[in-house]
């Protein structure tokens, strides 16, 4: 009889086992509860008293053969009978975000709303910007579309390496931008350097500015090369630092421009300046281009101090200028400065005051020594500006030549400021903010700085030409407004977006 006992328990244990399994398939989800649980309102299986529901079937409270043969042993429990009851008829209610596939497993999703389906936790929607990708529930929906480079505006949407997903779209960021136009000519360009050392330029390709582009116009950023860190352009030409601080020019070569000697190489594509290395800067004038590395300045192009002085000629191969430990240097159409640790050394024309020695003469290619504790620099067609520890002074033509041939103080600025020449305005970067003096005001000509307005971020570099601006934001974002009459701007029409609102263009790469 023992035997047989044991085997009818043996055999109510496996149901129970088979049960359960049969429960974990269709669930409390099916509306079907089994014995000797019944269904209660919606999906709640009720179990009777005595008896817990355990998730996929009805379990043996722990407490109920003691309370029948125990009672003595029990006797606390008798003051809470009430408790008691409300553990021995305890419910839940199955296939629920708080019950899923047992009482108190509560579905969480990250980044969406959780569902539960068939006993299990799942994913109900994910949450604006947000997608599935890996399809693990565990992690609800992981990837960010607006920011995630593996999944850029879609899932499986990879970001080459160098660029980064920015509002969905893989993009590289900006890192330097540069702008020219010769007074308002119809010949324009303009260049941006990626943080992936990409090289994007557009404007005018008569001469090769936009190497390898089957175009003669481009009035949108067009991919020319990559593994540049720095980009400056002149009147038909370009030249760029690489990320092995050598330095690459294109374009026209007239005077020399290309810095690789004599033979004339316009139109060829990426030509090396000889023997320039370890550079840190470069500054393009209209036919002159001079670099700096941590001792020496180099400048190649046009003789500037000789036709100054009267004559003309070229430096086909780019020479050492003899300037110790230059810190900042400036390149425009007829003149340029060089800072050193001594002070502020110019050449070139003086025929508007220019080189900030109170007479109009001009200085040939061995620099003179002018005035002491500049920082920086900003050279323009017309006038100098120069950041000093307690302001910024500009000298040369902006309204009378003769009231601005010595340098003139500038209100308003601690000193601290990157400076940026334009042909008749300059602005000066301040904590991300540039402001700007001179012509091209609404009211005509100020001294008095002015701050653009942007919205759109800190500002990390600036560019100014000819009433055409461009700022890169410090998300590495661009943006271009103002003078666009020969497709300077290069956001893609000739319409010129008035000032202040800027008209953002992006570096897009497929």
């Amino acid at each position: 009889a023992d035997d047989c006992a044991r085997k009818d328990v043996a055999m109510s244990e496996w149901r129970v086992v088979a049960l359960a399994a049969i429960v974990w398939v269709i669930g409390c989800n099916d509306f079907s509860c089994p014995e000797p649980a019944v269904s209660g309102p919606g999906t709640t299986c009720v179990c009777p008293e005595g008896m817990l529901w355990t998730g996929t079937g009805c379990g043996l409270d722990p407490d109920a053969g003691s309370d029948a043969g125990d009672a003595g042993v029990d006797a606390p429990d008798a003051g809470d009978a009430g408790t008691d009851a409300a553990i021995d008829t305890a419910t839940c209610t199955l296939g629920t975000v708080t019950d899923c596939a047992s009482c108190g497993d509560v579905c969480v999703s990250d980044n969406a709303t959780p569902s539960c389906e068939m006993g299990g936790c799942t994913i109900g929607e994910c949450d604006t910007g947000f997608d599935d990708c890996n399809g693990r529930a565990s992690d609800g929906c992981e990837a960010e579309l607006a920011s995630d480079g593996e999944n850029c505006g879609e899932c499986g949407v990879r970001c080459d390496t160098g660029l980064s997903c920015v509002e969905g779209i893989c993009q590289d960021p900006v890192v330097d931008v540069t702008l020219f136009n010769r007074f308002l000519d119809t010949e324009a360009n303009g260049c941006v350097v990626g943080e992936s050392g990409r090289l994007y330029c557009w404007g005018n390709n008569e001469h090769g500015q936009l190497p390898g582009a089957e175009t003669t116009t481009a009035l949108r950023p067009v991919e020319v090369g990559s593994d540049f860190s720095a980009v400056d352009c002149g009147f038909r030409f370009c030249c760029g630092i690489r990320t092995d601080r050598t330095v690459s020019c294109w374009g026209s070569d007239e005077e020399g421009a290309l810095g690789d000697g004599p033979v004339d190489s316009s139109g060829s594509g990426f030509v090396t300046a000889v023997g320039v290395r370890d550079v840190f800067q470069i500054s393009v004038g209209a036919s002159m281009v001079c670099a700096r590395s941590l001792s020496t300045l180099w400048c190649w192009g046009e003789d500037i101090g000789a036709r100054a002085a009267g004559s003309s000629g070229t430096i086909d191969t780019p020479e050492d200028m003899g300037v110790f430990n230059p810190v900042d240097v400036g390149v425009s159409y007829d003149h340029a400065c060089v800072v050193t640790g001594t002070g502020l050394l110019c050449w070139g024309s003086n025929a508007s005051g220019q080189l900030g020695d109170g007479t109009t003469e001009p200085r040939r290619r061995v620099p003179f020594v002018g005035m002491s504790g500049v920082t920086a620099v900003g050279v323009a067609a017309f006038h100098t500006c120069a950041s000093m520890a307690d302001g910024v002074s500009c000298w040369g033509y902006f309204a009378d030549a003769d009231t601005y041939r010595l340098p003139t103080e500038i209100s308003g600025l601690s000193g601290e400021e990157e400076l940026v020449a334009g042909q008749l305005q300059s602005c000066a970067l301040t904590d991300g903010r540039p402001s700007c003096w001179g012509f091209n005001f609404p009211d005509a000509f100020s001294l008095e700085p002015r701050e653009v307005t942007f919205g759109a971020g800190e500002i990390v570099d600036f560019e100014e030409e000819i009433e055409a601006y461009c700022a890169v934001t410090s998300s590495g974002a661009l943006f271009c407004w103002g003078n666009n009459q020969a497709g300077q701007l290069g956001i893609g029409e000739v319409s010129s977006p008035d000032e202040p609102v800027p008209s953002p263009i992006r570096v897009v790469v497929p």
